[in-house]
């Protein structure tokens, strides 16, 4: 089950879909710092914005594998 999930005609809470819009924030910014480790354990942290776009795809799945959450 994922509660922040939308359902079709229905409207969440304005302060549960606040509460929900922080969480999917901050979870990203978590997965931000774990990438960033990430590149930094395949020596890539300082020419990451210089990737091309399938480099940055196929690390962005090394990633995943690496941090067991795909």
């Amino acid at each position: 089950m994922v509660l922040s999930a939308g359902l079709p005609g229905w409207k969440r809470f304005e302060g549960a879909d606040e509460w929900v819009r922080q969480q999917r924030e901050a979870n990203l910014e978590g997965r931000r710092e774990e990438f960033q480790k990430f590149l930094v354990t395949r020596n890539v942290s300082g020419r990451g914005a210089a990737l091309p776009e399938s480099e940055r795809n196929r690390l962005f799945e090394e990633f995943l594998n690496w941090s067991g959450r795909n």
